[in-house]
Order: structure tokens, then sequence, then C-alpha cells
């Protein structure tokens, strides 16, 4: 085979390869694209093919992998290939590209999928917690802008994580007036699907509270407070406290009803966490506590 400059410069050759063997030449092919090059290039002769093209791998001098797109003209001799000249054009950047295109596309595919269960769970437990059609409609109204509002915090992010700051404000944003909330903690961000699960909470929370708790008349107060804790151990978790006062006596009950439900068991579910939910007279306290494997990896450090 003979090689110009810039053929060589793919290979990983010095430039000054003018020509290699055969045997060379299949030593710089990946060895999981030999048996379909040489199947390829049988193909095209016994079919009189005058020109051929392929994308295969190759393996530089120095080990690393390149993905090589080939353009051949072909030659015919007394019906036999005499000669092949074409060009070696280096499409790794493209193939990558690709891939990446693939991923993000599954990756899409499953978040819908994850998103519309979401949505028909959500659609039937409120179903069969609600008394009447204009009560279904605006509770499910409500959960579906509050998982919208997260995935869209998440887009926005590149699905790299949340702010817990964020997360609070933007569920407490229609209920915060006169000074009625009280948010503090530290910049923390959560990983994706703590993001979600915790927004859930949040929002069931803030729904109840301006319904029938501390929002829902001029003196209450809530008070929305996190930190990380180490328990001793090497890492930290992340400990959230939502507290109300000076609404409306809360009437104790066995009851459970579906916000309830999320309250109390997604965290445990879906993030291994622990959640402490109580219905004080005077008011609603929910002790939430979220693993450290879902704090972003440069959000780890203690903080107290």
């Amino acid at each position: 085979m003979q090689l110009s400059t810039g053929s060589a410069a793919i290979l990983g050759l010095p430039q000054s390869t003018t020509e290699i063997t055969g045997d060379n030449w299949r030593s710089c092919l990946h060895p999981d694209d030999v048996r379909r090059l040489d199947a390829d290039r049988r193909h095209a002769f016994k079919e009189r093919q005058a020109e051929l093209s392929s994308e295969f791998r190759i393996v530089r001098p120095d080990g690393e992998a390149r993905w090589i797109e080939g353009r051949a003209l072909i030659s015919y001799e007394s019906g036999r290939a005499g000669r092949m000249i074409g060009v070696f054009i280096d499409v790794t950047e493209r193939r990558q590209a690709e891939n990446q295109k693939s991923l993000l596309i599954a990756e899409l595919d499953h978040r819908v999928k994850n998103i519309l269960a979401y949505v028909a769970a959500v659609a039937e437990q409120t179903r069969d917690t609600t008394n009447s059609k204009d009560d279904f409609v605006k509770v499910l109204e409500g959960r579906i802008r509050s998982l919208a509002k997260t995935h869209s915090i998440l887009s926005r992010n590149r699905w790299q994580g949340v702010s817990i700051t964020e997360l609070v404000h933007g569920e407490l944003a229609a209920c915060m007036k006169d000074g009625n909330t009280q948010i503090d903690g530290p910049d923390v961000e959560l990983a994706a699907k703590a993001a979600q699960s915790l927004s859930m909470v949040l929002h069931e929370l803030a729904t109840n509270a301006a319904k029938h708790g501390a929002l829902s008349n001029c003196d209450g107060r809530v008070s929305v407070r996190w930190r990380k804790h180490s328990d001793g151990a090497a890492t930290s978790k992340l400990v959230l406290d939502w507290r109300e006062a000076g609404g409306p006596p809360v009437a104790v009950t066995d009851h459970v009803g579906y916000g309830t439900s999320v309250i109390r068991e997604i965290i445990p579910y879906e993030l291994g966490g622990t959640v402490d939910h109580e219905f004080l007279t005077e008011g609603v306290r929910c002790r939430v506590e979220i693993p450290a494997t879902w704090l972003n990896s440069t959000q780890t450090g203690l903080l107290q």
C-alpha cells in the first residue's frame, strides 16, 4: 500500500512513511473490524463493484483508537480486481457526536417514560382521593405543574442537579407574603432524582399548609431550614426541617391521604432516606433526611 503523508498521519505513522505491507496495514486495524472489512472487500470484488466505502477503527501505535471512513475506487484487469485508490477520512469526532446523540435520545426516552409513569400514578391516586371532578382537576393540575417546574429547572441545569434553595423557593413562591415564610440553609445541590422526589414532598407540604395549615390564615408561619449532618459518618446527609406555627389548630387524624403518603413514603422508597411527619396541635412538623449519595460530589463537605 502506498500512502500519502496525510494518510500516514491519520494512521499515526511517521510522515516519511510512503508505503506499508498488507500485513502491516492489517495490524493497524481494530481486531473487531478485520473480519467485516475482509468480507466487504471480497463481496465488492465478487460483484465487480467500482466503488467501496466503509467505516472502521484503527489503533495507532500509541494505543489510541480512531474511526476512519475509507472511500476507494476499484480497477479491474481481466475480470480481477487489480488496483484500489482512495482516501482515509478521520471521522472520530463525528462518531463521538453521533454516539452522544444516541445516548441523549435514549436518556430522553427514559426520562419521558418515567415522567409519564409519575403522571399516570399521580392522576390515579388523585382521582381516588378527591370528592369531585373540580377538586380532581385542581389538585392534579397543581401536582403536574410542580413536576413540570422541577423538570424545567433540571433541564436548564442540564440534569446535573438542582439547588435546594431553588426548589424550596419554587414550591413556596405562590404562598409567600408578608413575611409568612422563613427559608434558611447552606448552598446544597441535589442530584436529579433526589430533586424530583424532594420537590414532590415540598409541594404536598406547601399545598396542605395553604389549604389547612399555617399558610391558610394571616397569622401562620412556615419555617424551612436545612443543613448537612455527619452523624459521625465520613459523608454528610442532608437534614431538612419543615415547621408550621400560628395556623388553625391541627386536627390530629389517623386518615392517610395520597398527599400524606407522598410526604412519608417517596423519600424512603426512592432515595433510601427517612421522613418523620407529624400532625401536632400547634402545627405540622416534618423532618426529612436524604443520604449523602444524593448530594452532588462537590457539595458533600460537612456544614454545621
